[in-house]
């Protein structure tokens, strides 16, 4: 089981569950992401492996220990606390989980959403 933080409109969660095979949960601080990740889910035919809801990256809506892998693209640079982030992306890894993040690349041009 992985979850997509900050999943935007679901793209790396529908990669994911594609290429891997696995279920995703993506969550997003949007409500109009969470609403056209989950049609566009619906839409492909993946709702029983890619489900998006409405949290913040900083108060996970998951229990302790839920996720195998994390992954977080392009936004944990906005995150208001990253340390609560960490923190909470910790939390919610089993033992022995995966983290990955990525970073907008700032050398050309690109700059982060806040």
């Amino acid at each position: 089981m992985c979850s997509d933080v900050a999943s935007g409109r679901g793209t790396s969660g529908f990669h994911l569950a594609q290429s891997f095979g696995c279920k995703v949960t993506g969550v997003d601080l949007s409500d109009e992401n969470v609403r056209q990740s989950a049609a566009e889910a619906l839409q492909r035919g993946v709702v029983e492996r890619v489900s998006f809801q409405l949290g913040d990256a900083e108060r996970l809506p998951f229990g302790d220990e839920t996720f195998d892998a994390i992954v977080c693209e392009c936004a944990f640079c906005t995150f208001p606390s990253k340390l609560i982030a960490a923190h909470e992306f910790y939390r919610v890894l089993k033992p022995g989980g995966q983290l990955g993040l990525s970073r907008p690349d700032t050398s050309r041009g690109c700059t982060p959403r806040t």
